[in-house]
Protein backbone atom coordinates (compact mmCIF):
# COMPACT_ATOMS: atom_id res chain seq x y z
CA UNK A 1 0.00 0.00 0.00
CA UNK A 2 2.82 2.53 0.69
CA UNK A 3 4.08 2.20 -2.91
CA UNK A 4 0.63 2.69 -4.03
CA UNK A 5 0.17 5.90 -2.27
CA UNK A 6 3.98 6.67 -3.23
CA UNK A 7 3.05 5.76 -6.74
CA UNK A 8 -0.27 8.26 -6.70
CA UNK A 9 1.99 11.01 -5.54
CA UNK A 10 3.92 10.96 -8.15
CA UNK A 11 1.09 11.12 -10.81
CA UNK A 12 -0.33 13.77 -8.75
CA UNK A 13 2.91 15.88 -8.65
CA UNK A 14 4.54 15.35 -12.45
CA UNK A 15 3.53 17.66 -14.93
CA UNK A 16 2.07 16.10 -18.39
CA UNK A 17 4.93 14.35 -20.22
CA UNK A 18 5.25 14.52 -23.93
CA UNK A 19 2.61 12.22 -25.29
CA UNK A 20 0.36 11.96 -22.67
CA UNK A 21 -2.56 14.47 -22.10
CA UNK A 22 -3.96 15.87 -19.53
CA UNK A 23 -6.92 13.21 -20.01
CA UNK A 24 -4.63 10.29 -19.51
CA UNK A 25 -2.78 11.85 -16.45
CA UNK A 26 -6.05 12.12 -15.08
CA UNK A 27 -7.01 8.66 -15.91
CA UNK A 28 -3.73 7.12 -14.19
CA UNK A 29 -4.06 9.08 -11.51
CA UNK A 30 -7.74 8.03 -10.86
CA UNK A 31 -6.63 4.24 -11.67
CA UNK A 32 -3.80 4.88 -9.02
CA UNK A 33 -6.54 5.63 -6.80
CA UNK A 34 -8.85 3.22 -7.23
CA UNK A 35 -5.85 0.62 -6.88
CA UNK A 36 -5.01 2.09 -3.34
CA UNK A 37 -8.68 1.94 -2.72
CA UNK A 38 -9.20 -1.90 -3.50
CA UNK A 39 -5.78 -2.85 -1.88
CA UNK A 40 -6.95 -1.10 1.63
CA UNK A 41 -10.37 -3.27 1.38
CA UNK A 42 -7.86 -6.46 0.93
CA UNK A 43 -5.77 -5.88 3.47
CA UNK A 44 -9.38 -5.43 5.38
CA UNK A 45 -10.48 -8.33 4.51
CA UNK A 46 -7.18 -10.51 5.26
CA UNK A 47 -7.34 -8.58 9.04
CA UNK A 48 -10.85 -10.10 9.38
CA UNK A 49 -9.67 -13.58 7.84
CA UNK A 50 -6.85 -13.66 10.50
CA UNK A 51 -9.47 -12.87 13.10
CA UNK A 52 -11.64 -15.85 11.95
CA UNK A 53 -8.74 -18.42 12.15
CA UNK A 54 -7.65 -16.91 15.45
CA UNK A 55 -11.09 -17.41 16.85
CA UNK A 56 -10.89 -21.03 15.21
CA UNK A 57 -8.21 -21.87 16.93
CA UNK A 58 -9.37 -20.21 20.40
CA UNK A 59 -12.49 -22.72 20.48
CA UNK A 60 -9.95 -25.31 19.29
CA UNK A 61 -7.52 -25.21 22.45
CA UNK A 62 -10.72 -25.00 24.56
CA UNK A 63 -11.98 -28.24 23.39
CA UNK A 64 -8.58 -29.70 24.11
CA UNK A 65 -8.57 -28.19 27.54
CA UNK A 66 -11.27 -29.66 28.36
CA UNK A 67 -10.74 -33.05 26.49
CA UNK A 68 -7.54 -32.73 28.63
CA UNK A 69 -9.64 -33.69 31.65
CA UNK A 70 -10.76 -36.87 30.23
CA UNK A 71 -8.92 -40.27 30.21
CA UNK A 72 -5.81 -39.54 31.86
CA UNK A 73 -3.66 -41.49 29.14
CA UNK A 74 -4.58 -38.50 26.63
CA UNK A 75 -4.28 -35.00 28.82
CA UNK A 76 -0.39 -34.61 27.53
CA UNK A 77 -1.51 -34.68 24.01
CA UNK A 78 -4.65 -32.68 24.62
CA UNK A 79 -2.73 -30.56 26.82
CA UNK A 80 0.25 -29.79 23.80
CA UNK A 81 -2.51 -29.31 21.51
CA UNK A 82 -4.00 -27.25 22.99
CA UNK A 83 -1.31 -24.75 23.89
CA UNK A 84 -0.70 -25.31 19.89
CA UNK A 85 -3.74 -23.73 19.55
CA UNK A 86 -3.13 -21.11 21.31
CA UNK A 87 0.03 -20.14 19.92
CA UNK A 88 -1.20 -20.22 16.11
CA UNK A 89 -4.18 -18.17 17.97
CA UNK A 90 -1.16 -16.00 18.64
CA UNK A 91 0.15 -15.62 15.48
CA UNK A 92 -2.76 -15.02 13.83
CA UNK A 93 -3.61 -12.35 16.15
CA UNK A 94 -0.27 -10.67 15.48
CA UNK A 95 -0.51 -11.19 11.46
CA UNK A 96 -4.18 -9.26 11.97
CA UNK A 97 -2.56 -6.64 13.61
CA UNK A 98 -0.13 -5.83 10.92
CA UNK A 99 -2.70 -5.95 8.57
CA UNK A 100 -4.23 -2.98 10.29
CA UNK A 101 -1.42 -0.87 9.61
Amino acid sequence: MAELRERLRELASQPVQHGSTAEQAERAQQHAAEALARAQKARQHASAAYEHSAAAHDAAAVQHELLAGGEPSDAAEHRRRAREHRDLSSADRALSDREHV
